[in-house]
């Protein structure tokens, strides 16, 4: 009777499965990186600034779990968390059903004119963002009369560091 040899297969396939995973780290690795600095600080700053007193001073007070318990003897507590999850409920379902039969409509044997005219109609909001506060944003920067701020003269009076921040703002 004859052995058959499995194992160097296998280990070629182990060490091809183990690069997929370090390449797929390499790409995964970034994004919770930036997930982790974009979510996961602000609320525990958020926890954290909870048991100071609600203020925009330096010098807060620190409170304890005071803050808690005055947002738990509160007699609107229950209505403002039903209502809370009622709208977050009834936001994801009408959302999904929106999106999954505009998908699905547009999946059907439509002709192409339609089909780009759906998707000029889906891209259209993201548009008119950029233009509308293009639009305005002379009248923000510099008819001080208009507003009762303008952000360009002191931006740019402050040297040319702080006309780089303000070319970043734009």
């Amino acid at each position: 009777m004859q052995r058959i040899e499995i194992l160097p297969t296998h280990k070629k396939a182990h060490n091809r499965k183990l690069k997929e995973t370090i390449g797929a780290m390499g790409f995964f690795g970034p994004a919770l990186l930036i997930l982790i600095f974009v979510m996961l600080i602000p609320i525990v700053m958020v926890i954290y600034y909870s048991f100071f007193n609600n203020m925009i001073i330096d010098n807060t007070p620190f409170v304890g779990l005071k803050n808690y318990s005055r947002f738990f003897m509160d007699s609107d507590i229950w209505k403002m968390v039903r209502f809370t999850i009622i709208f977050t409920i009834g936001s994801i379902v009408t959302h999904l059903a929106i999106g999954l039969s505009l998908a699905l409509s547009l999946n059907r044997g439509i002709s192409s004119f339609v089909l780009s005219i759906f998707r000029a109609i889906f891209i259209l909001p993201w548009v008119f963002t950029a233009a509308v506060s293009v639009f305005f944003l002379p009248f923000f920067f510099f008819f001080s009369r208009i507003f009762s701020f303008s952000f360009f003269p002191i931006f740019c009076s402050r040297g040319p560091l702080s006309f780089f921040f303000f070319l970043l703002l734009l």
